[in-house]
């Protein structure tokens, strides 16, 4: 006895409307029965890459830093630029008694100092090259320092007088973050003035008073500390000395007298400078 065999609807022979048949395998792939189970494979795969998204997001979250603020830089150090400033202190003169035809032993023929305030201009330029600067410096002062001896009882005095001065000098620096210490030296020119009393006339009838105001030249030196306050003012402190070449007045003819001067001033100034211009 042949077992009763049930098949499938979808397995049965179809004829459409045309009366042409439809082969079994594609009745097969469009079947409606089998519907639920692409269905079911489709969710679980959507399912599958939730999940996966999910936990990726989570383990961000997980390594993810807090957010901190950045920090504010502070201004950049340069010391390179033009700068010109003002500057005011101290200025101590001596002079030493010159006797141009050795006539008088100069022994004890120097006046004393003389120490006066002063104040001028000032103006450079700075390259810097990572801690060290090189630059050119000017300035130019006006000072008040008279000095004057009595070298012997004919004359009432010899005296020298310092109007003002200048110099050009070459500098060099050694940067520390915001301070510069340097050295500078180069020529120097000042106003001075020579002059000379004597209250008799001598037994030629020559009388020997007279004056003569001329520029002397000299070298100066100096060394200070430069203080960046801002990016664009600087505060300075400084020593200088200069020496400058004798000036001589003749007093009778043949006869030279004669003063060398040298000053030393200590000042503070203040600056500005334009920044770098590369």
């Amino acid at each position: 006895m042949l077992a009763h065999i049930e098949s499938h609807p979808c397995d049965a022979p179809r004829v459409d409307r045309n009366e042409t048949t439809i082969p079994v395998d594609l009745r097969k792939e469009t079947c409606p029965s089998r519907l639920p189970n692409l269905r079911l494979a489709t969710a679980l795969a959507a399912a599958f890459v939730a999940a996966s998204s999910v936990a990726a997001v989570a383990a961000d979250l997980a390594v993810r830093t807090p957010y901190t603020k950045a920090p504010v830089l502070g201004p950049v150090i340069n010391w390179s630029g033009f700068y010109v400033g003002g500057q005011a202190g101290g200025a101590s003169m001596s002079t030493s008694f010159k006797d141009a035809n050795d006539v008088f032993d100069n022994q004890g023929l120097n006046p004393d100092r003389s120490i006066k305030f002063t104040g001028g201009g000032y103006g450079g330029f700075n390259w810097q090259s990572g801690s060290f600067v090189v630059g050119v410096d000017a300035q130019w002062f006006w000072y008040g320092n008279e000095t004057t001896s009595n070298p012997f009882a004919n004359f009432d005095f010899i005296s020298t007088k310092l109007h003002d001065a200048g110099n050009l000098k070459v500098r060099f620096g050694l940067v520390f973050t915001d301070a510069l210490v340097y050295v500078a030296a180069g020529p120097a020119w000042a106003n001075m003035s020579l002059s000379t009393s004597r209250s008799e006339i001598n037994e030629d009838n020559l009388n020997a008073n007279g004056s003569n105001k001329k520029t002397v030249s000299g070298l100066a030196a100096a060394a200070g500390v430069e203080h960046m306050i801002t990016p664009n003012w600087l505060l300075r402190g400084q020593v200088q000395s200069a020496e400058y070449r004798a000036q001589n007045f003749q007093v009778i003819p043949g006869f030279k007298l004669g003063q060398q001067s040298s000053v030393l001033e200590s000042t503070v100034g203040i600056s500005y400078k334009f920044g770098p211009l590369f």
